[in-house]
Parts: structure tokens; C-alpha cells; sequence
């Protein structure tokens, strides 16, 4: 909640599942939910959304339908990373070009910054 309001005080169009009705759904209705928007998926739930990310590509791929969700931010819970340095790297992240369809996380151990996930 903390960095949603961060990044609307940046002027972002952010919204959280609490606000969209969808706490307690599944990765997958969020991510659907967020393609659907237009908007950027920011969480901290690596494992599913890389999972989820590479059968969007590979299902609409093999089905010839493919809509590219409008990108996929893995960002660390507090303590590794602040609510405000969050925001301030979901917004660096984001005006790069571009990330569409992309997944890229934040790698807090190493401090590198941020990974884009090879395109499955």
C-alpha cells in the first residue's frame, strides 16, 4: 500500500488488488486483470509470475493470438527493499523501453539493479 501511494503521488495510475476487488485471487486473474488495464504488474510473487509469464508467451505463440501483457515488475518485500526506493525503481524501470510483454525483477542480493527475464 505504501508504494502505490508513492507512485500516484508521482502522478502513476496505480491500484492495488485490495482496490480492484481482487484480494485473494490467483496470480494468474491478476495478471489477466492488469493485461486487460494496460497496466504494468508490479509484485512480490516471483516464482508464479515467471511461470505465468512464459505460458502467456508460449501458449499465445503456439495459438496465434499473441497480446502482450504490459509488463511484469518483481520487486522484494521490505526489509530488502523500501516502499520508497521501490518506487523510485518501479518508476526508472518503467520508462524504459520498452517493457511490454517483458518481466524484469529487482535484484536486491548482488545490488545489480534490475534483470529482464530472457523471452521464453
Amino acid at each position: 500500500m505504501a508504494l502505490t501511494a508513492l507512485l500516484r503521488t508521482a502522478g502513476h495510475d496505480a491500484v492495488t488488488a485490495v482496490d480492484l476487488g481482487l484480494q485473494g485471487a490467483s496470480d494468474g486473474v491478476h495478471l489477466a486483470e492488469a493485461a486487460e488495464a494496460g497496466r504494468i504488474l508490479v509484485t512480490h510473487n516471483c516464482d508464479d509470475l515467471i511461470l505465468l509469464h512464459r505460458a502467456c508467451h508460449r501458449w499465445s505463440r503456439r495459438w496465434g493470438v499473441y497480446r502482450p501483457h504490459a509488463g511484469i515488475l518483481v520487486i522484494p518485500q521490505a526489509p530488502h527493499l523500501q516502499p520508497a526506493r521501490a518506487a523510485v525503481e518501479v518508476e526508472l524501470v518503467a520508462r524504459q523501453a520498452p517493457i511490454i510483454g517483458e518481466l524484469n525483477t529487482f535484484d536486491w542480493h548482488v545490488g545489480t539493479g534490475w534483470r529482464r527475464a530472457p523471452s521464453p
